[in-house]
């Protein structure tokens, strides 16, 4: 190591962070700074290791990083991980301060909108927490995530038809197998809620053939839920034949409820 340059140990430090190697990423970063004190990142590289190692060190990560800050305050990226570190350690107000001062020095940063919103969410502002969300929608409107971030609040602000226009726009972003099922059926679930029953079926269909395009089992339970009440929608439209084939698929699956309807409504 004789001879190595602060750039050098920052660089192996970063190496060594990117391996999980966080004790020997920390010692690099010391390193660094020891050969220039104001080494803006070596100190948020040496923070973030210090919160990302087993047992973390919260504490000396909120030094390290608001000692960066020190040195730079205009990076808005050092306030977000601040911020971040604040609320691990329960610091929600000062987490929010951060959050809002990285905005404030860039208003177009995304990843403080995320992360406010959901912090946010956390402290049950579900009111900030959309208009969080509505400006990371306004920044990335073709990410599916601040959609499905903003139905969650709807939802429990009570608003079910934006709730279900987000979860339909978040479907319509990234209709791959990957995440389309849960979009698919919170819509369904909501358009059920609402008595727009064709609407619901519609919607049913789309989680049960984006489920199987998956092939995961962690959609199985989704596939049973759309059959049962996709059968369910279909009995309230008057498709009795329909509804029994539902209800028989999803007897098949283990669901005891759509099994006793068949037993009672179906031949």
């Amino acid at each position: 190591s004789f001879g190595q340059t602060a750039e050098e140990y920052f660089s192996s430090g970063n190496d060594k962070a990117d391996a999980k190697d966080y004790y020997g990423a920390i010692a690099d970063y010391t390193k660094a700074i020891e050969l220039n004190p104001n080494y803006a990142y070596a100190f948020l590289g040496r923070g973030i290791s210090k919160f990302q190692m087993i047992p973390n060190d919260l504490s000396g990560a909120i030094n390290d990083i608001s000692r960066a800050i020190d040195i730079n305050p205009n990076s808005e990226i050092f306030y977000k991980d601040r911020a971040l570190i604040k609320a691990e350690s329960g610091d929600t107000s000062g987490a929010l301060d951060d959050l809002t001062k990285s905005i404030e020095i860039n208003p177009n940063f995304p990843n403080a909108y995320i992360e406010r919103g959901k912090l946010k969410q956390k402290l049950k502002d579900h009111s900030g927490a959309v208009v969080d969300f509505q400006r990371l929608i306004d920044l990335l409107p073709k990410w599916d995530r601040p959609y499905q971030l903003i139905a969650e609040s709807y939802m429990v602000l009570n608003d079910a038809t934006a709730a279900m226009s987000s979860y339909e726009k978040a479907y319509s972003i990234d209709p791959t197998p990957s995440i389309a099922p849960f979009y698919a059926y919170q819509a369904s679930a909501i358009k059920a809620e609402l008595n727009d029953f064709v609407g619901a079926i519609s919607w049913y269909t789309k989680t049960i053939d984006a489920a199987y395009s998956n092939g995961d089992d962690r959609f199985n339970l989704l596939i049973k839920q759309s059959f049962k009440y996709r059968g369910s929608c279909q009995e309230k439209i008057g498709n009795l034949i329909a509804a029994c084939a539902d209800w028989k698929k999803a007897a098949e699956l283990g669901d005891t409820d759509a099994a006793g309807w068949v037993a009672n409504q179906c031949n």
